[in-house]
Parts: C-alpha cells; structure tokens; sequence
C-alpha cells in the first residue's frame, strides 16, 4: 500500500511552538477555527462519543464533528454544558434550557428539549447558568439551586435554598458548591452535606480534585484545602505557588488519574491526581487561544479543547513533541547537549535552554543568523557559522575563526590534538592548545566547498563536495583521487561513516568502495536499503545502535542485526514525513530514549516508547441515501450495534429493485481529525477490497437482487487502521421476481403445465383417437381389402366357379339340349312309331291278337315317352342349368302342378311348341291350352311374354 505521505503536522508551517517545563517540547496541537466550523467563536463545552463524534457546544447551538464534515444542530440558544451517558447518548444544557440530542429513523440529529419536565419548578431565568453531568447511569442538570435528575425519562428535583456557583464532577460523584449554604456532595441518589462547618461558606471557590483524605477544594487565590474533621485543613504543594499566576476558570476531571486547570489568558494546566503538573499548554505551543471554557479526553487519547477563539485537539499518545520558541527558533540543523544545556543551531540562529530551569522562561537567542553546525569537545561547545567559528564555554562565547565554516569538526584519528573543520575555501586544520582548538591552516589549499569528509584506515580522507567525492592520503594531501560516479550515470553524493566503513550514497543506492579493486559495489549490509530502490538523500549514524536513513520526504530507523540493515518501527514517523530540511538533515541522539528531529519549525522530540499499534478511531456511516429514476432520492437507516472491533448498521428495510442506486456516506471519527484514506468492500459483489481512497463516499448502482454486507475501514499517514464499519442490506428483486410472482410464476406454470398436459392429453387421446380410427381405417380397409381380396378372389372363384358353372352349364345346357333333342327325337321317333301303330291297329283291328300287341306296344312307347325317370334326370340337369328355378317357382307359385313345372320348364328354354308337344306326349293344341291354363295360374297378363316372365325369376 502507498499513501500519499502528507503530514499529520503540516499545520506546524503556520503554528509556533515552545518548550514547557521540561525538556520534552510542547504537544502537537491542531486547531479548528470559526470559519472552519462556521460556528461561533467561544466553545463553552467538549465533548466526544465512544463511536468518533465529537459535539462542542456554542453561542447558536451545537456542532458536530466526525473527522471529515462539520454539522450544525441548532437549539436557539447558547451552549453551556454538555455530557454524554454510556450509551453515546448527549445531554445539552444551556441558557435557555436543558435536552437531549437524538437521531431519528433516518439518522437525521435533532434537539430535543426538557423543559416542559421542569418548568413548573423552574423560572425559566435559572436557566443561564444551566449544567449537565453524567453520573454512572444518571444525567444531573444543575439549575440554579436546583439538582435536576433525569433517568429513564423520569424527572426527579432536588432543591437547595441557596443557587449553586460551581458544579463538578469528581470520580463518579457531583460536588455543588453554595456560597451561602456550603458543599454539597449528590452520590447513591441523595445530595448530602460534605461539612457543616461555616468556613465553607463565601469562599471563591473554582473547583475540585481527589485527594487521599477525600475531595481537595482549590480556590482563586492558589490555596487548596482539605476538610479533616469538619474544618478546612490547608493542602501545601508547589502547585499552588504556579497557580497564584493564573486567573483559573475551572477544573475538569478528564480521566481518573488527571485534570484540567482551564484558565483566562494561559491555557491550560495539565495536572496529576498526586497535583503536580504534568503539561503546560497555551498559545505559544499551539493552542489557538489562552482562554480555556471546556476539555474533553477522547477514547483514543486526544485532548479536545474549547477556547473563545475556536477548538484544539491535542493527540497525547504521539512519541513526538516539539521544540520551538514563542518568536520562532527557525529549521532545525543541528542540535547538542551539553551537561543539563541543550543548544539548538536554526536558520535564526543559536539557541539555548537549561533543562534544570523549570520556569517557563523561552530558548535564549545566543546568535543571530544561520547555524549549521554544533561541536562539543571536552564540553566546549563550537559553533559553525557564516561568520566564523565560535566557542561557547559555559557563559563566555569568542571567536575562533573569522572565516565561514564549522558546519563539520572532527579529529584526525590518527594525528593526536590535530582537528579539520570544513569551511567555504576548503578544510582548515584546528589544533587543540590548552584544552581549546586553534586554527593551523589551510589542507589541500582548494577553494571548494566541503559538506562533509571521512577518515578511512589507510589514513586517507574522503571529502564531500558540491561536484561529488574526492580523496587524498594524510600524508600526501596534492594527490587527489575523484569520484564522481558508480557507473555512467549513477552520481554519487555523499559520504559517510558507519561502524568505522565508508559507504557512499549515490543515485539509485549506497555503496562500498573496494580500495584493491579500485571499484564501488552494493555490500550485504545495506541489501535491505538497496533493495527497496529508494532513493536515499542521506544517512546520519551517530553510532551503530542507530542509523537513520532519510529518503525524499520520509525518515526511517534502522539497525544493524546479523550483517543487515534492520528496520525498526517507522509507523511514528509517518506523522512528521515531509517536515525535515532537505539538504540539512539531522539526529541528535539527547539522553538514552529520546532523539532531537531536525525539521522546518524548529526540533521534534522523539522518545521511544510503548506505542498504540492497535486500531485508531473508528469508522461510522454518516448518511445512507437511495434513489430511483421515478421516485428520487431519500434516506434509509437501521440498527445500529457498536462493538470492540466493529460499528454495525443492520438496514432492517428491504430494499426495492428499483431504488436502484445506494450510496454510502462514512467518515474516520474526530479522534482521525487530519487525514483518513478509505478502503471499501462490498461482499456479495465483488471480490476483493477498494483502493485506498480519500473519497469518504461509496455509490453502486443495479445491484442484483440478494443479501450484501459493504464493508469499509480507514487508514491514516501513519499506517493506524480504524475500526471497521459493516452495513448488512438486502436488495428486493424487481415486482416480476418477488416471492407473490414467483407463486404466481409457479401457479401459471402449473396451470400452463396442466393446460399442457391436457392439451396433450388432449392431441394424444386425439391423435390415439385419429391412430386407431387410422388403424380401424386400415384394419377397416384391410379388412376391406381383405374383403375386397376375398371378394374379388371369391369373385375370381365365383367366377372360374361360374365359368366352371357356365362351363358346366353349357355343358349341361349342352347336355340339357342334347338330353332334350334327344328327347324330343326319341319322343318323336316314339310318337311316329305309336302313331305308325295306330295306323297299324286301324287296319288290323280284325286281327285281335295283332291288336292287342300292338295295343302292348302303344302302351309301352307311352310309358317310355312319359317315363319318369327321363324327367328327372331332365330336371336335374335343368335345376342345375337354371339354378333351382323349380324351387323358386314352387316357392312363389306352390299351386302348380308337375305338368305345369314341366312346361315352364321347356318353355323357359324357349321350345317351340311343337318341340314342346312330344316331350309331354300331347298335342300341339294340348300344348297352347297348358299355355293359356299356366298363365291364368301365374297371373300373367296377356301383354306380358311368358318365356322373359319366366327368364326373370
């Protein structure tokens, strides 16, 4: 991760800073003015939130801060208290009332009032000088001479005779005082009487403190007191003679072991519970204004501070302070100790401060004009300035040399006494004489000027100028060597000393020069530097213990562990990146923990300490706004549940399909006050986290339907995270895709399945319908066919079978005719033979015997004419013929005879009536009256022909 590495201290460009009673310097302090709230001036009241709000009350109401927006919440009136409960919950007490603030729904902030609970005891006067606490789980409004105690929104009034001036919290206890009645003591519900005594009575008093025999009440004139035995025992400590200076407004309790004295015109005192002053802060170390009406220390460590002329927040936890005088001390370029005297070398000159001086006395100005650099051999100080070098032993300062330089002094190791300074016109030679350094003259008799310069083992001196590096040997000073570059284009810059090895800062890393090989290479040691490709601008190591290596605008600590640079923890140092003086970096390494930082005001005090690593401030959501193209924008809000590693906000209202755009508003808390990048992460979307961001909003559109959880967290210069911040939400799907359509989908789909599936059913009892009229059809036309087959193949057979008939017949009727020619010729040869007979008998009647033969033979040709057996094998074959044409005929006329049959027969084959006449042995005439008789028995018309009668049954 990179971050742009803008300072939390930039403000430092534009605020001056002193040192106060210690040698620690003054807290970093930022300030919020008037015109950067837009608010009123005077901040009577601070306060801060476990979840990074932070609420000061004004002369129009109430501001709110959460470490990036400012917001105003009006009231009417100006603020005089205000006290938050455990539950986050602000409590407002002002000149026209007491309230409470609230978020609503939507977590729009409003003030709501309470006076409607009290102003039937209360005037609505008392009210100017209204206050709130928060005692455990009670919120006490003290009005006037009244103790108001709101809890669980009920309202309880405890009256004193006499007002009360001064209300305040102690522990968990309230202290009231009356002028005219005494002090007073609420705790367990009840306000009781800490003495009887009348010595409490008409004191100028102006607050409270704990104290190992109870309650120490402290007074304008400086005296504190205890009461031991009902009286008033005087507290004796050097506290008071501090405060008999200060015009004190007030104390405030701001943690169990601390206190704020506030003041008119000097701050604020900064005091342990064992009263001894812990911190002095005012205007000269930052604060934007001396009068001090309200403080509040937050969960993270920062002081808050209401003034009249806007709020400072002080961060506490910083490893930092810093040095710097009322009028200026200037950049940073060089820094000494010397017994309990630290001497500071600026841009406006030489300073100096006695550390066992606790008075607040500013650096006193020794020198005016530039300091570059600060020596100190045999405690003797030397100073390097643009007019020469001087020394400073204890009070007495002279001249050294009346010729710039001094910037660098140091002992040639191997020459005893022997001394070289850099100066303008090249390096001067000091020799000690008396405990004091003498100029000897002038080395290598070059007019360059010298930033810096090393001695190796070999007695050769390394010099640093403006075009690069040069050497020569001690011994041989004419004989230089130059070294300008590692390489074609990688310039080397500077040189310095480091476990008694030169190394060489060059370009694109720091180097080693080989002297057998003549050559530079990047040695094992700084592996962990060069391998980071940073650009390093300079390296200060005043021992191996400490190398402080700057690149750019950053500064880092390292180490030298198992033949390697090691890097300790640089998190601190992100707060003051950017505020060193390039070119004049420096460390000065002041007692065994503490460091004095170079930078553009003046001097950072570093003390290594027990650092707060962990997680700083917490994130919260400020507005969450959703919007549709029909229906515009509004908010939503939720649940909220705020816990040790987290702040949540459960939307517990579904949100629509077509809200679809949400946007997310968050911000890093007040105690993140100066600058806060953003990281973001919406689970159930993407996959991984945002870039890192100062953008505190976060906007996602046509989210799909589902369940989400955004994630956000924050980060600041210094690399500390903040808490997370999750907001769990779910998106409805569009009208069509709602739980109602999607029983109604599977509601239509079954209907359209059932309608399917009798539509089916349907065409597949229509079709099985059609498939087996289709195969009724088929098996109907097969069967017909088969039918049609076994018509036509009986028809075949009818056929040959009545070809075989007609065959047969024709045969027959062949036969029939041959039968009945034969007949007829037989009967006729029988008839002429009987008629022969006849004729015969006529003419032998007179033979008897003759006539009776002949009379035989008559007899036997009539049998043989009318033999039966004749007509029915004619019948016979005339049935056959004629398919049962008898039958049919008996069948529709049962009344004729066999004679008639038998000439229905003959005539039905169409004889002749002569043919007819032989064949039934009679006469043609015989034969017409059987025509006439038959057709009178069939009912035959006249008209009618008998034989296409008879061919027609």
């Amino acid at each position: 991760m990179k971050l742009t590495n803008i300072s939390l201290i930039l403000f430092l460009i534009v605020i001056p800073y002193s040192l106060f009673a210690d040698e620690k310097g003054s807290l970093l302090v930022r300030n919020f003015s008037p015109t950067e709230y837009e608010g009123g001036s005077k901040i009577y009241s601070v306060v801060t939130t476990t979840n990074g709000l932070m609420y000061a009350g004004d002369k129009n109401g109430i501001i709110e801060f959460d470490g990036e927006s400012w917001q105003k919440i009006q009231t009417g009136f100006p603020i005089n208290s205000l006290a938050v409960s455990h539950k986050d919950k602000v409590y407002v007490a002002g000149k026209e009332g007491i309230g409470y603030l609230q978020r609503d729904s939507l977590n729009q902030i409003e003030y709501h009032s309470l006076n409607h609970l009290v102003t039937n005891h209360i005037n609505s006067n008392a009210f100017r000088k209204a206050e709130v606490f928060q005692i455990n789980d009670e919120t006490l409004f003290v009005v006037d001479n009244k103790l108001v105690v709101y809890s669980d929104k009920r309202i309880r009034i405890i009256e004193n005779n006499n007002s009360y001036r001064i209300a305040q919290k102690v522990d968990d206890e309230l202290f009231l005082y009356s002028p005219k009645s005494g002090l007073y003591k609420y705790s367990d519900g009840e306000v009781n009487d800490v003495t009887t005594s009348d010595e409490m009575k008409n004191r100028h008093i102006w607050g409270f403190t704990s104290g190992s025999k109870g309650v120490v009440i402290w007074e304008r004139s400086g005296d504190s007191y205890q009461i031991e035995d009902n009286k008033l025992v005087v507290v004796e400590n050097e506290l008071n003679n501090v405060l008999k200076d200060y015009i004190v407004d007030g104390i405030q309790q701001i943690d169990s072991n601390e206190y704020v004295f506030k003041t008119f015109y000097k701050g604020l005192l900064l005091v342990s519970s064992d009263r001894e002053i812990i911190k002095k802060i005012n205007q000269k170390g930052g604060l934007i204004n001396n009068t001090v009406f309200g403080v509040n220390l937050d969960a993270y460590g920062n002081l808050w501070v209401g003034t009249s002329a806007g709020i400072s927040v002080l961060r506490q936890d910083l490893p930092f302070t810093i040095y710097n005088s009322q009028s200026g001390l200037g950049t940073g370029y060089s820094a000494i100790k010397i017994k309990q005297e630290v001497y500071l070398g600026t841009s406006h000159g030489l300073w100096r401060k006695n550390l066992d001086n606790k008075n607040e006395n500013d650096f006193e100005s020794l020198l005016p004009g530039h300091v570059f650099g600060l020596t100190a051999i045999d405690d003797v100080l030397y100073v390097g300035h643009p007019s020469g070098i001087y020394l400073i032993n204890g009070q007495r300062m002279e001249p050294v040399i009346h010729r710039p330089g001094g910037a660098i002094i140091k002992e040639v190791p191997f020459e005893e006494d022997i001394y070289i300074t850099s100066s303008t016109n090249g390096l001067i030679v000091l020799k000690k004489q008396n405990g004091i350094l003498k100029p000897s003259g002038f080395l290598n008799g070059k007019n360059r000027e010298i930033h810096n310069f090393e001695f190796d083992s070999l007695r050769n001196v390394w010099v640093e100028y403006d075009n690069g590096i040069y050497s020569f040997n001690w011994d041989k000073p004419e004989k230089k060597r130059f070294h300008t570059r590692v390489g074609k284009e990688n310039r080397i810059k500077k040189i310095r000393k480091i476990e008694n090895e030169l190394y060489f800062i060059a370009d694109s890393g720091v180097y080693f020069y080989n002297r057998e090989l003549k050559e530079f290479y990047a040695p094992n040691l700084l592996k962990g530097i060069n391998s980071k490709n940073e650009n390093v601008s300079n390296i200060v190591s005043e021992n191996s213990d400490d190398i402080w290596v700057y690149t750019g605008e950053q500064l880092k600590h390292y180490q030298i562990k198992n033949n390697t640079f090691y890097q300790t923890r640089n998190q601190p140092f992100k707060f003051i990146d950017g505020t060193y003086p390039i070119g004049f970096e420096n460390v000065y390494h002041i007692n065994d923990s503490a460091y004095l930082i170079g930078c553009e005001e003046g001097f950072y005090y570093y003390e290594e300490k027990k650092y707060n690593t962990g997680t700083y401030s917490s994130v919260i959501f400020r507005n969450i706004n959703i919007s549709s193209r029909s229906k515009g924008g509004r908010n939503i809000w939720g649940d909220i549940s705020d816990s040790r590693n987290s702040y949540s906000l459960d939307i517990k209202e579904p949100i629509a399909f077509v809200d679809n755009s949400i946007e997310f508003i968050f911000a890093a808390g007040a105690p993140n006050y100066n600058r806060a990048y953003y990281q973001t992460h919406l689970y159930g979307f993407s996959e991984k986290w945002s870039e890192w961001s100062r953008d505190n909003s976060r906007e996602f559109t046509n989210l799909p339907a589902g369940d989400y959880r955004f994630v956000v967290r924050a980060i600041n210069d210094a690399e500390e995270y903040s808490k997370i911040a999750v907001c769990e939400f779910t998106i409805l799907p569009p009208w069509y895709l709602t739980r109602l359509m999607k029983i109604a989908y599977v509601v239509l789909f079954l209907l359209i399945l059932f309608s399917v599936f009798i539509v089916v059913h349907y065409a597949i009892d229509k079709a099985k319908s059609k498939l087996i009229k289709q195969q009724k059809e088929e098996a109907e036309r097969v069967k017909q066919q088969l039918t049609q087959d076994k018509l036509t193949s009986e028809k075949e057979l009818i056929r040959l079978r009545n070809e075989k008939l007609r065959s047969d017949n024709l045969h027959k009727a062949k036969e029939l005719a041959n039968l009945t020619f034969n007949l007829i010729q037989k009967n006729q040869v029988l008839t002429d033979f009987k008629g022969d007979l006849e004729q015969i008998k006529k003419y032998s009647e007179t033979n008897k015997l003759v006539t009776e033969d002949i009379r035989r033979l008559i007899k036997k040709v009539n049998r043989d004419i009318d033999k039966e057996e004749n007509w029915e094998v004619f019948e016979d074959y005339f049935d056959t013929v004629h398919e049962n044409f008898f039958i049919k005929l008996k069948k529709k006329y049962p009344n004729l005879t066999s004679k008639d049959l038998r000439l229905c027969a003959y005539l039905r084959m169409n004889l002749a009536t002569k043919e007819i006449a032989p064949l039934m042995n009679i006469t043609v005439r015989g034969v017409e009256i059987g025509r006439y008789r038959l057709r009178r028995k069939l009912e035959l018309d006249r008209n009618i022909n008998f034989t296409s009668f008879l061919n027609s049954l």
